[in-house]
């Protein structure tokens, strides 16, 4: 998770970025069942990693 989070403010690529948010939204679906407080902040995370490959791109 860290890596996540580090990624976010660190980007170095457009893929490793979306690669994160890919795999953050993966996590946060096979928690979903047992741990939901942790899958929103994965889904969170996700969002924020779409918003700066967002900016990256554009």
């Amino acid at each position: 998770m860290s890596m996540i989070v580090f990624a976010l403010f660190q980007p170095n690529s457009n893929l490793s970025t979306l690669a994160l948010v890919i795999l953050s939204i993966a996590i946060a679906i096979r928690n979903w069942k047992n741990q939901r407080y942790a899958a929103m902040i994965f889904l969170l995370l996700a969002v924020m990693g779409f918003t700066v490959f967002i900016k990256i791109i554009f």
